[in-house]
């Protein structure tokens, strides 16, 4: 044999070799495609089987969606009763002196009063890297701070009411009821309405 016909034979060779390679990963494609129908079979063996499979599957669904939005309307309405309660339980803030600490204070309650959660949200966050950053020199002035971060804490909670966020407000309810600070019993009302 010359060398032009070895080549011939092993360029022929190769593209049997892939087609070969082919046709068997096509049989086994079949072959799981038919044990997988035969599993499926079995499992659901006729027609009115399979309706009433489908249909009991539908209605699990609905009932489970049935269920998160009962809950969320539940949620919603604990929500708005506690900020509703809240609002009216907490006094407009009166300025205590004149640092950056008492001037968020008196903007988040300005502004949490007048409905605008976005922006108190903003201030309120300032807030506590301010409240964190300030470091008291005296013992009354610690004891201030502490009840400064109270109060950011509680309107922190009253602004996440407000805006319907739930799950985080009941949260940080939780967490100033169990600190047991300024707004701790105020805290727990809003807890325990239905």
């Amino acid at each position: 044999m010359n060398t032009e016909q070895e080549i011939r034979l092993a360029v022929c060779a190769k593209f049997l070799k892939q087609d070969l390679q082919t046709l068997e990963a096509s049989l086994q494609e079949r072959q799981s495609d038919a044990r997988s129908q035969t599993i499926y079979t079995n499992l659901i063996p006729n027609k009115t089987m399979k309706k009433k499979t489908i249909i009991s599957l539908c209605v699990a669904a609905a009932a489970c969606c049935a269920l998160v939005i009962g809950l969320h309307i539940n949620q919603s309405a604990w929500a708005d009763a506690a900020f509703t309660q809240g609002m009216s339980n907490t006094q407009i803030y009166v300025s205590r002196g004149d640092n950056r600490v008492d001037n968020q204070l008196q903007d988040a309650y300005q502004l949490l009063f007048a409905g605008q959660f976005r922006d108190s949200d903003r201030v309120l966050k300032e807030l506590t890297a301010t409240i964190k950053d300030t470091k008291p020199e005296t013992a009354d002035e610690e004891q201030i701070l502490l009840v400064q971060r109270d109060e950011q804490q509680w309107l922190h909670a009253l602004n996440l009411l407000g805006q319907g966020k739930y799950r985080k407000a009941k949260k940080l309810l939780k967490q100033i009821a169990k600190e047991n600070g300024t707004f701790a019993t105020q805290a727990e009302q809003l807890l325990q309405l239905k």
